[in-house]
């Protein structure tokens, strides 16, 4: 009864909520009346069908961190460049450096290899509820549950992944079969300096000047074992026809950032506040990679995928919180719990009562947590942001556990390429001494003043063998008695041991209640139909609405307009004065992380754009989606045609895509 109930507040609640909302796209039933009423043309079926072709065949996972769309018949895949930016950095040198000047592979024999990179691509999604409550009814440990279910509806061939998802915190469980593509290489990027104009100072930002695309290719293997171009059921055409102010959109992608289940008492006392912490800390990292980064290229092509990422989650906190206030985010919380409250009264439900001691419950504890959250966030960004602490802590613990020497050697090796003595002995420094000014209770006892962290900081960087690259590989060897020995690792110890006696032995089973009890409170907001969607966890959603007002052309920016020049790109820009070029455009659709190379699609199904950012003050729409203030930014598709077109090399690439003029 209860699950005829929520399926009834869904339906009921969908017009006047029309905006809000990253639907799993196997469901897109049920929201399917109003996609048809603001415009979509496509049939149900079009967009989503397991038996046959439909749009969802078209969009795949980007690895685990973002979401891509096949654009060709020949698999052909378009996504952010931002997510591309560790492929380019990888096969970038001072002589052939590719952030400087694109890349562009005139031949699929020039396309580059990208190891480790995989593709996911939804093909089914099966409701396993019954069995698996069921089994749990029967005392079956849930994690056994899910590998059996997986195990048997996973097929028996070579690329097929099964996982199972619990949708509105337990209420509904879903088996979704992946297809796993593996051989992923890089086929184009535009210059740095074109893809990420303005770079990290206009990141969360509006207006927009950003060419933030990448094009890849998937292979898959023949009957023969050959390499050859991926053929996907599905690609999307390019639309060359453009959007207009209150243009229906939708955007189709990968999110995991999302909760439809946050409560007031959550967010106002952990959420904000740890934020604000991480993001001083992040601030101050950041400073002082940028001073050594604009001093020497080859740093800063060391540090850039680094930098990147840092500068991007810091904005990102920093946008949560002032947005949050801003947009008065904890009041609209507290709005949503007593209408719940208010749901059940009405109902005379018998979850009234267990409700309200949860919510009290759960504020009670979130004020005990705060205690021990703070000092837990400064040494979590804090003291293992310092790349030779971050080192030592990994060595301990894997030697520690007695995990395998070899996965350790290899993580290792990507942490000594970012990795600078110079820059992280200033780092350390600056780090421990914000730390020990904010009064932060998670350094040794020897730690009592900045002349201390200095003479540290000289003994760590000069006696420590993490310094070296050889004497790592010494170490790690079998039996070697070096690690023990390590003044670094002596020094991450004695931390780690005060932050697991003074911190998470306290903070770990109220983080687990804490855990519990927003999961129930969830489950509560999806029985009374207060929310309507299920938290993102990395499925394939689908979000919809129109493009904002005023948005969809942007005037010539004078820098920008130099760097076409510089890089031969052809616009319509004429002058300065009074000609536009479609460059990025806003909607209000709902996104979150993971949409990053969302595509973009109008009411044919057709690419009209590329997701890949939010407007800063909107990102609240994590917890809280406000239609009048969460936007996504999209780079428009005549852009990316525009640079495409403007590169002697792409005309292999330019006759696989199909556009519609």
């Amino acid at each position: 009864m209860r699950r005829v109930l929520l399926i009834a507040s869904l339906i009921l609640s969908l017009k006047a909520f029309a905006d809000e909302g990253l639907w799993n796209i196997e469901n897109c039933t049920i929201i399917y009346p109003v996609l048809k009423e603001q415009g979509l043309s496509l049939s149900l079926n079009e967009l989503y069908n397991e038996d046959s072709v439909s749009i969802k065949d078209a969009v795949a996972r980007f690895g685990e961190g973002g979401s891509c769309s096949f654009v060709s018949d020949q698999g052909l895949v378009l996504t952010n460049y931002h997510l591309a930016l560790r492929f380019v950095k990888q096969y970038s040198t001072i002589t052939d450096n590719y952030l400087t000047s694109g890349f562009c592979a005139e031949n699929p024999e020039k396309e580059l290899h990208c190891k480790g990179l995989y593709l996911k691509l939804q093909t089914r999604a099966i409701d396993v509820t019954g069995e698996v409550c069921r089994e749990l009814q029967n005392g079956i440990p849930y994690s056994k549950i899910t590998r059996n279910i997986a195990k048997r509806l996973t097929p028996q061939e070579t690329g097929m992944r099964g996982e199972i998802q619990s949708l509105f915190s337990g209420y509904k469980y879903v088996f979704y079969l992946y297809r796993i593509i593996d051989d992923i290489r890089l086929v184009y990027v535009p210059p740095y300096e074109i893809a990420k104009f303005g770079d990290e100072d206009l990141n969360w930002m509006w207006p927009r000047w950003s060419a933030d695309f990448a094009f890849f290719r998937a292979y898959s293997k023949d009957a023969n074992g050959e390499s050859v171009p991926f053929r996907p059921a599905k690609h999307l055409n390019f639309s060359t026809q453009g959007v207009n102010q209150g243009d229906f959109v939708m955007t189709i992608g990968f999110p995991g950032g999302a909760s439809s289940g946050m409560t007031s008492a959550y967010t106002e006392r952990l959420t904000f506040p740890s934020n604000r912490d991480r993001v001083g800390l992040m601030k101050q990292r950041l400073q002082v990679m940028k001073h050594f980064m604009d001093r020497n290229d080859s740093i800063r092509l060391q540090m850039i995928t680094l930098y990147s990422a840092l500068s991007n989650d810091m904005k990102k906190r920093e946008g949560i919180v002032e947005g949050g206030i801003k947009n008065h985010c904890i009041d609209l919380l507290r709005n949503r719990e007593s209408a719940c409250l208010t749901a059940l009264q009405s109902r005379q439900d018998s979850l009234c009562h267990q409700y309200t001691k949860q919510l009290h419950l759960l504020d009670s504890l979130s004020i005990c947590a705060v205690q021990y959250m703070q000092p837990y966030d400064y040494y979590r960004e804090g003291v293992m942001g310092i790349g030779l602490l971050q080192t030592a802590f990994v060595i301990h613990s894997t030697l520690e556990k007695k995990k395998s020497l070899a996965s350790l050697a290899s993580v290792l090796d990507k942490m000594n390429k970012i990795f600078n003595p110079e820059i992280d002995k200033e780092l350390f420094c600056r780090q421990l001494n914000l730390i020990l000014k904010k009064g932060v209770k998670c350094l040794p006892a020897s730690i009592q003043s900045e002349k201390d962290i200095t003479e540290w900081a000289d003994r760590l960087y000069s006696q420590s063998s993490l310094t070296n690259k050889e004497k790592i590989i010494e170490m790690i060897s079998p039996d070697s008695p070096l690690a023990d020995n390590d003044i670094a690792i002596r020094f991450i110890t004695s931390i780690d041991s005060l932050i697991n006696r003074d911190c998470l032995s306290k903070l770990t089973p109220l983080a687990k209640q804490i855990d519990a009890l927003t999961q129930q409170i969830e489950y509560t907001f999806a029985l009374t139909g207060i929310t309507r969607w299920p938290s993102a966890n990395g499925t394939l959603r689908l979000s919809y609405g129109n493009i904002s007002e005023g948005t969809f052309f942007t005037v010539p920016h004078q820098e920008l307009k130099k760097l076409h020049t510089k890089h031969e790109i052809k616009t319509t820009w004429n002058s300065f004065n009074n000609t536009k070029q479609a460059i990025n455009f806003l909607s209000n659709c709902h996104t979150s992380g993971g949409n990053s190379g969302s595509p973009v699609l109008d009411k044919k199904g057709n690419l009209v754009g590329l997701n890949f950012d939010r407007k800063q003050e909107g990102l609240s729409g994590d917890f809280m989606y406000n239609e009048s203030i969460c936007r996504n930014i999209m780079v428009d598709s005549r852009y990316i045609l525009t640079l495409l077109k403007s590169d002697k090399n792409s005309s292999y690439l330019l006759n696989e895509l199909n556009i519609i003029q």
